[in-house]
């Protein structure tokens, strides 16, 4: 009893004699060099996905931006060139103000005026004195229109220079780069009093 009693209390020995110490492990959560690499990581990770959000999202409004514009121009290019044929008579108004203004009297008596605002373009029809039909084409901020005549032949045009979109804000951007993109020009032409003489009834 006295043997065992002793032998209790004593550390676990091997067979040659040596005492065994159980190893004891003090590890307890993670370290702090470890945190900072998960962190690292995730922030690597993070920054990659919201850059890749944001070429994705800037992509689909260019290309929203680019069909929109298609319309609106092939819808103006259609309705003005319908107008400048059936016209007999054309005056531009020069610009005052911001503001162009061309006047078209067609030979069904119609009178038609396009007015040229910042960027918006009205074009306002009347029959007998009242207004009969209003119509409007918007294009992006910036946008300068003008209205042009050559008197042989009696070609008139409306000339659209598109702003480019705006960039965006680059903070580590040099001062010598260019903020915006050239205007692109656009003409739209049309022969005045062209159905009239394809119809055999001009003078």
């Amino acid at each position: 009893m006295k043997g065992s009693s002793a032998s209790f209390g004593r550390p676990p020995t091997c067979r040659c004699g040596c005492s065994i110490t159980p190893h004891v492990s003090r590890r307890r959560g993670v370290s702090l060099i470890e945190l900072l690499i998960v962190m690292a990581i995730a922030g690597v990770i993070i920054t990659l996905t919201m850059t890749t959000i944001h070429l994705l999202l800037r992509s689909e409004r260019d290309q929203s931006r680019a069909v929109w514009m298609t319309v609106t121009v092939s819808r103006l290019a259609q309705v003005f060139r319908e107008d400048v044929h059936a016209t007999t008579l054309a005056a531009i108004a020069p610009e005052h103000e911001q503001l162009s203004r061309l006047a078209l009297v067609a030979a069904d008596g119609r009178e038609i005026v396009y007015l040229a605002s910042e960027h918006v373009l009205e074009r306002v029809e009347t029959q007998k004195g009242e207004e009969s039909h209003r119509d409007q084409f918007h294009f992006p901020l910036g946008t300068r229109m003008r209205f042009e005549r050559d008197e042989s032949p009696q070609l008139v045009r409306v000339v659209l220079d598109v702003a480019a979109a705006a960039p965006e804000k680059m903070p580590d951007r040099r001062p010598e780069q260019p903020a915006l993109a050239p205007p692109r020009t656009l003409t739209i032409e049309a022969l005045a009093d062209r159905d009239r003489r394809f119809s055999g009834s001009a003078p």
